[in-house]
């Protein structure tokens, strides 16, 4: 009885030790940190972002920054002479990788997850576009801007690749 005992306690440690090595699924595959790639219609833009009214860094556009992922949105704040600030939400949302981590996972793999940001991600690349100061511009920009905002919907709405996004957007931009 007590050899028996002895292996079932075995047992479950061995599927212990599985499952535990199955949890965290999303920290491996998706990370806890994330690259995030700002342009702006004009570039040169001073942008700051933060969370949770904290600053977490600087980007002067075109330019990336690595930030640590998080379920809390990101506000980002862009500004230049000569234009009306511009601001941006980064909204956070739910990784790929977190729904497979819970099949297989279970709670323990996604409660892992959560509490590093692994869980969560946030669109990669952010056009914010800066209204001139001069009325008679203004317009013209923002007739860009709105052509912008469609883009970036059917980018966000998997109509388009990632590749397509990125030239339609140049081609947005360029025409000033």
């Amino acid at each position: 009885m007590k050899y028996l005992l002895g292996d079932t306690v075995e047992k479950l440690l061995v599927l212990a030790v599985a499952g535990l090595a199955m949890t965290g699924c999303s920290s491996v595959v998706e990370g806890t940190s994330q690259t995030l790639s700002f342009e702006s219609n004009p570039s040169g833009a001073n942008c700051s972002l933060e969370r949770n009214n904290a600053p977490i860094g600087n980007v002067t556009t075109p330019g990336g920054i690595v930030v640590q992922k998080t379920k809390h949105n990101i506000l980002v704040t862009c500004k230049k002479e000569g234009y009306q600030d511009a601001k941006a939400t980064l909204k956070s949302e739910v990784a790929g990788a977190t729904f497979g981590n819970i099949i297989l996972g279970g709670g323990i793999g996604w409660a892992i997850d959560s509490a590093s940001g692994a869980d969560n991600k946030y669109n990669s690349i952010t056009t914010v576009s800066l209204v001139p100061l001069d009325k008679a511009v203004a317009d013209k920009y923002l007739q860009k801007t709105e052509r912008l905002n469609a883009l970036q919907k059917l980018f966000d709405d998997k109509a388009i690749t990632e590749a397509e996004y990125i030239d339609r957007r140049k081609k947005i931009i360029d025409e000033i």
